[in-house]
């Protein structure tokens, strides 16, 4: 006698069928667990967070744990130890050093903003366009002094009792103790991601049928082209150019030079909106020698900045794109934006951590799946726009 089967016979009986044999009830199904299992991961971020992170860096250090083990015949114990040895140097060497000269520049430029605005504002009024400046003035001068008025209020409900002061206290350091749990959650899960990497795929490429192989795996390969073109690449690139910018405005006394270099470099995640450091670079050189000089600013020395930014476009995308990252993103800068903002917006950090992969692969399937079978339904050469199987 026949097994029954699971899938739903052709003409059969709607009330003999089991509901996990009606294939669109099973498609909702899949999808519904899809999204349930992404907010579940939401509602749990303080876990997921730090799961993604590591993934991503074990996803990342991939290719150069391969590469060890080919070439040196290293176990990958040894390899994900060696990286993991070298990254806790780097990092320790950037919190001694990096960390403090960037929090002393954001601080001083914070107590200076005052001075700037006036001295914006006395430029301004000089050259003839002072009545709108004053409007603009009187507007700033009545926050500040709103603020300074109303300092004591704005706190007073924070420390209103002592309990609300231990509350306060005891927030601040349960955050402490989150950041540094952590900073160990991280390299340990990181460590085990990397281990079982290969395990992992192998057990991804178990779970696709046969018979979809040949169409299944090219987009895979395509989709992790795309994605480790942004993550493997993107983010190095962007790294370096940073430290570029951030040398050579240091090189053309830059104040804050630091600061603004790292801060151009992380807008240079989207491409093109890198570009909003070069006005603040010059603004702030412009202050410097505004300053400094006691016959007028000579202009030409404002012009520094601006070629140290085209120097460093130039080696972005002669050098370090062909080299790095070559043409596999296959995201345009206003896809990447769009996603991450609307990432971090609709669930925070966590979002945008799943939004770049996210529209990587949404934006494949979209073009190489769902729009050639709706041209051809426009064309008359299918009958359904939706690229279903019917087998």
């Amino acid at each position: 006698m026949a097994e029954p089967s699971d899938k739903q016979q052709p003409g059969a009986d709607w009330r003999t069928v089991h509901l996990w044999q009606i294939q669109p009830l099973r498609d909702l199904l899949v999808l519904a667990v899809v999204v349930f299992i992404i907010l579940l991961g939401y509602w749990l971020s303080p876990i997921t967070v730090p799961l993604l992170i590591a993934l991503a860096l074990a996803y990342l250090t991939e290719p150069i744990i391969e590469l060890a083990t080919r070439r040196w015949n290293w176990s990958r114990q040894r390899c994900i130890l060696i990286l993991l040895g070298v990254t806790v140097l780097i990092a320790g060497a950037a919190i001694l050093i990096v960390v403090p000269l960037v929090v002393g520049q954001a601080i001083r430029l914070i107590d200076h903003a005052p001075q700037y605005i006036e001295r914006v504002s006395t430029s301004l009024q000089e050259t003839g366009i002072g009545e709108e400046t004053a409007s603009l003035q009187r507007i700033l001068d009545r926050a500040q002094e709103w603020l300074q008025g109303n300092a004591g209020s704005i706190a007073a409900p924070a420390f209103a009792t002592s309990g609300d002061a231990i509350r306060f206290v005891g927030g601040v350091v349960a955050s402490t103790v989150y950041f540094l749990f952590m900073l160990f959650l991280i390299p340990f899960y990181y460590y085990f991601f990397a281990a079982w990497y290969e395990s992992i795929t192998k057990f991804g490429r178990s779970l696709i049928p046969e018979a979809k192989c040949e169409t299944v795996l090219p987009l895979i390969a395509k989709m992790d082209q795309a994605v480790s073109g942004f993550v493997r690449g993107r983010l190095v690139i962007c790294a370096l150019m940073g430290l570029m910018f951030a040398v050579g405005w240091w090189i053309c006394g830059v104040p804050y030079w630091l600061l603004l270099g790292l801060l151009t470099g992380v807008f240079s995640l989207v491409p093109y909106l890198g570009s909003v450091g070069v006005p603040l670079a010059v603004g702030m050189l412009w202050f410097k020698l505004a300053g400094d000089a006691e016959d007028g600013v000579n202009y030409w020395l404002l012009i520094w900045p601006v070629v140290v930014f085209a120097i460093v476009q130039f080696v972005e995308g002669y050098v370090l794109i062909p080299l790095i990252q070559g043409k596999a993103t296959n995201l345009d800068p206003v896809t990447l934006l769009v996603a991450v903002l609307a990432g971090g917006t609709i669930m925070g950090v966590y979002g945008m951590l799943l939004a770049i992969p996210i529209a990587a692969c949404g934006k494949i399937l979209l073009t190489d799946v769902v729009w050639p079978r709706v041209r051809d339904w426009s064309q008359g050469r299918a009958d359904d726009p939706l690229p279903i199987s019917r087998e």
